[in-house]
């Protein structure tokens, strides 16, 4: 995932120096380019450069002094938040990239800097120049860019090729707003030369998927080896993916292709029950064995659709997926939570040979409590001892969404059409979960 789109107090005031610089330049008060040395010292101490809230005549500047002499131990650069509408800062950061002075960056990303078409077109030319073999992790894109077919055409020639991006891990682009560009960046993923290593991370949020190009991507994760080891897939915000798009999709989470699969991302999708009951399908019969997280908050859930999930975990008892959905009432989202934790529990015990419902954790079994105690007790103590699985290492530390759902209502009130971001974000989180005797007595009630 590219994870590196932040700013910290180093990069804040590389961005204030830049800043100064333009404003100098711009009042051709300092002659013969006389900030360009402190700066360049200042670059050279960096691995990872991330500005943020620029413009133009800065990203002109950096993208300038990043082109003029390698900078080898650079492995990150990242524009997030700014305003590129003049390109002569794309334009120049084009020149760095293609010039091979950044030999060993690894992360590319450009955000919400109000990009358009011709931007993603000189930065397809760049990438594509072979000078940026290094690259593992691509961001392009995000609210206020906006990108069309061309762009899309050319980003995906890159993406196809052999020798242009042979070790990208992750790829994020944003702000395609046209199917036909999905379709150019689908096809390069299904016709990508690359085998090892492959893409483990694919993020498409907010971008225009129709029946059409869902299923070159379906044809893709379900047939392309280098796939083989995806570990997120985000199609958060794609509202043009209904029923039928889903439904494309679940064929390909049905292939043995998808096996690492991790995280799975469904939010703010047009999807209704039908969608949702193909997912139940996939859960219920262990597709993706390595799924441990699906979100698919602001799509519309029905009683049918939230039975067909619960009874998935009642049926598979190796699934231990947390999803984060609009549960219609409290009732279901305590009896998901509650078959989970018994899932978690049965897997634990088939890895130890150890029967940890039974356990009190300090040497005493416990045999004078109901099975929802006993999963309470083994939901509350699992931050107290070691972890023995991969589950519990990845697991052990965990908000309760379900002990939250109230605030979370009322969150979701204010904001809107904001919400899905920030209940993402919320999602995402991680705190120790505790467990009342209030909802232990609902999950009583509703799993039998």
């Amino acid at each position: 995932m590219v994870t590196t789109l932040r700013s910290n107090a180093g990069d804040s005031e590389l961005s204030q120096a830049l800043r100064r610089a333009a404003v100098d330049y711009r009042k051709n008060v300092t002659a013969n380019f006389g900030f360009q040395l402190p700066l360049i010292q200042e670059i050279e101490t960096k691995t990872s450069i991330c500005v943020s809230n620029v413009g133009d005549d800065e990203v002109a500047i950096l993208s300038t002094l990043l082109g003029q002499r390698p900078f080898p131990n650079l492995t990150s650069l990242c524009i997030m938040d700014s305003s590129l509408e003049k390109r002569i800062g794309v334009v120049k950061l084009c020149r760095a990239l293609a010039s091979g002075s950044l030999p060993k960056l690894e992360t590319l990303g450009i955000s919400n800097s109000a990009m358009d078409d011709k931007d993603l077109l000189a930065l397809a030319g760049a990438l594509g120049s072979g000078r940026c073999s290094s690259l593992k992790h691509l961001s392009l894109g995000g609210d206020r860019d906006v990108f069309e077919s061309r762009g899309a055409s050319a980003l995906a020639e890159v993406l196809a090729s052999s020798e242009a991006l042979p070790v990208l891990e992750e790829l994020s682009v944003r702000g395609f707003e046209e199917e036909e560009g999905m379709l150019y960046i689908f096809h390069a993923l299904e016709d990508r030369k690359v085998q090892q290593p492959g893409l483990n991370s694919l993020d498409f949020q907010n971008c225009h998927i129709r029946l059409g190009a869902a299923s070159v991507l379906a044809r893709a994760l379900q047939f392309s080896p280098h796939l083989s080891g995806l570990i997120k897939l985000d199609l958060t915000g794609c509202r043009t993916m209904g029923d039928e798009e889903v439904t494309v999709l679940c064929q390909a989470f049905k292939s043995n292709n998808l096996q690492h699969l991790f995280c799975l991302s469904f939010a703010n999708l047009s999807m209704g029950e039908r969608g949702f009951l193909e997912i139940a399908s996939v859960l219920e019969g262990g597709h993706l064995p390595s799924l441990h997280y699906f979100y698919a908050i602001d799509c519309p859930m029905t009683e049918t659709g939230a039975k067909a999930l619960i009874d998935a975990y009642r049926r598979n008892t190796s699934l231990v997926v947390e999803m984060v959905v609009d549960w219609p009432g409290f009732s279901y989202q305590s009896s998901a939570h509650f078959l989970m934790l018994r899932n978690e529990a049965s897997v634990e015990q088939r890895q130890t040979g150890k029967n940890l419902l039974d356990a009190d954790f300090s040497g005493g079994i416990r045999a004078d409590v109901g099975d929802e105690t006993r999963i309470a007790i083994f939901d509350e103590q699992k931050l107290h001892r070691s972890p023995s699985s991969v589950i519990f290492l990845l697991k052990k530390i965990r908000i309760s969404r379900w002990k939250i759902t109230k605030v979370l209502s009322s969150i979701k009130k204010v904001l809107g059409k904001k919400k899905s971001r920030f209940l993402l974000c919320i999602a995402s989180l991680r705190s120790q979960r505790v467990i009342s005797d209030h909802d232990r007595a609902q999950s009583s009630s509703v799993v039998s």
